[in-house]
């Protein structure tokens, strides 16, 4: 991937909600791309919450944008989802609906790298001129590896078994226009799944409800794609290596005989590290732990945290 790649995020919750947990995974984009140009789309944050990280010694251009969803609709498909939000808007996770909408539509319109503000990366996405496109598998076997990507010389998509397999959108690139990005937001305005009200996000995933307009939509759309569209489907250990069920524990203490093996493999295999921060948020980081090394590493504004830090990552 070339350097001044466009990467953007989603806030739509309060500032205080923004956890230094959340920073240093915004942190580590700078820190594996130093020309990237970063923007958050959020109403919430003031235009001056990166001010210190602008001003450190790196090259990247972060920014919090403003964005309007109102005329990003406007004239397509999607507004008839919009004029009709207020009766989508009477679960408490209407907002990930909206931000599942948001990113399909800014990548349509510029391209680039979505990235969820619980991702953290461990060495640049470098994607080859044969991968225009690329998403990653959450659960499942198939897709390819980094270095395949990176060399990948014909336009196509790696075999997944879309019967077990699931794709995640917390890290989607594609390039602008992409055919398949359209698709994704006919089919999610056309085939719309509200949250039921009232329910919890663990409820609303033994429902199916949790997911379907976000990696269910894109897993469908991937697999349905024509031949030679150019969206490579990257293997589960280049951006989700964690198991979800299993993250918690890489936020207690060290355990070699358990951590030291998976450690080695983030960081040969994968080149992004999913928090999975639905499952994950309650949990309390310790120092010394896997996750609390992953998000030290990537400190770029300051000094090393300490153990007597620690609580400012929780």
């Amino acid at each position: 991937m070339p350097q001044g790649t466009f990467f953007f995020f989603i806030w739509t919750t309060p500032p205080a909600t923004f956890l230094a947990r959340h920073y240093r995974c915004i942190e580590s984009i700078c820190r594996h791309h130093p020309r990237g140009v970063i923007r958050g789309l959020s109403n919430t944050l003031p235009t001056s919450f990166f001010d210190e990280l602008k001003r450190a010694d790196v090259a990247c251009d972060v920014e919090i944008e403003r964005y309007d969803l109102a005329q990003l609709v406007q004239g397509s498909i999607a507004q008839v989802w919009y004029d009709f939000r207020r009766f989508w808007n009477r679960s408490a996770f209407f907002p990930n609906h909206e931000a599942d909408l948001l990113r399909l539509l800014t990548l349509r319109d510029r391209g680039g790298t979505y990235v969820d503000t619980d991702v953290v990366f461990v060495r640049p996405l470098a994607l080859g001129p044969g991968c225009p496109n690329a998403v990653g598998i959450e659960a499942g076997d198939g897709g390819m590896g980094a270095t395949q990507a990176a060399q990948q010389a014909k336009a196509g998509r790696a075999s997944f078994d879309a019967s077990t397999a699931v794709l995640c959108n917390a890290v989607m690139h594609f390039q602008a226009g992409a055919p398949l990005l359209q698709r994704a937001i006919d089919a999610f305005v056309r085939g719309y799944v509200p949250y039921t009200p009232g329910l919890s996000m663990l409820e609303l995933h033994a429902l199916g409800q949790w997911g379907a307009m976000g990696p269910v939509l894109l897993s469908r759309m991937v697999h349905g794609a024509p031949p030679g569209e150019g969206t490579c489907v990257l293997e589960r250990n280049v951006l989700f290596p964690l198991e979800p069920g299993e993250t918690a524990s890489y936020f207690g203490p060290w355990d070699a005989r358990r951590d030291a093996p998976v450690w080695e493999r983030l960081h040969t295999r994968a080149v992004a590290v999913h928090l999975w921060n639905a499952l994950t948020k309650a949990t309390s980081i310790t120092c010394g732990s896997l996750v609390h090394r992953l998000l030290e590493e990537n400190c770029v504004v300051c000094k090393r945290l300490g153990c007597e830090s620690i609580e400012k990552l929780a």
